[in-house]
């Protein structure tokens, strides 16, 4: 186990996007068909109790490939943990990648290739508020 976490924080203003992201570009591509999904490993950044009647923080982990203008989205939530800095995992099924989409535009139709990934951002998409997100490993 790594100590290694990177940290995600902002603060979504809904007028005028709605989002905030962190992405690595650009890295040597990556053959992800041997495999069925992805893990996405967190730390929790809020504890819930009965009595919490916010949702827990929804985010996109989304894969571009050398192929395509278009990246592909899989949605997911910080799973509810009864503390903080508990570690979670989220299982991300490589079919759940089924929302491609390049600045607003959504297509209709196309599919990514997961032999040739090469770009991996997450994103916080209109949810208002300030948020925080401790993710470990992305494997």
């Amino acid at each position: 186990s790594s100590d290694t976490v990177m940290f995600f924080s902002g603060d979504v203003v809904l007028d005028g996007g709605g989002f905030s992201s962190v992405r690595k570009e650009r890295f040597d591509a990556v053959d992800l068909t041997p495999y069925a999904g992805i893990v996405v490993e967190l730390e929790t950044t809020r504890a819930h109790d009965g009595g919490d009647v916010r949702p827990p923080l929804g985010l996109h982990l989304q894969f571009h490939d050398t192929v395509s203008y278009f990246a592909y989205a899989s949605a997911f939530a910080v799973p509810l943990a009864s503390s903080v800095g508990q570690e979670t995992s989220v299982y991300l099924p490589l079919s759940s990648f089924d929302r491609g989409s390049r600045m607003g535009f959504q297509c209709r139709g196309c599919q990514i290739d997961f032999s040739s990934v090469n770009e991996m951002d997450i994103y916080v998409l209109f949810q208002k508020g300030q948020f925080k997100v401790r993710i470990k490993a992305v494997t």
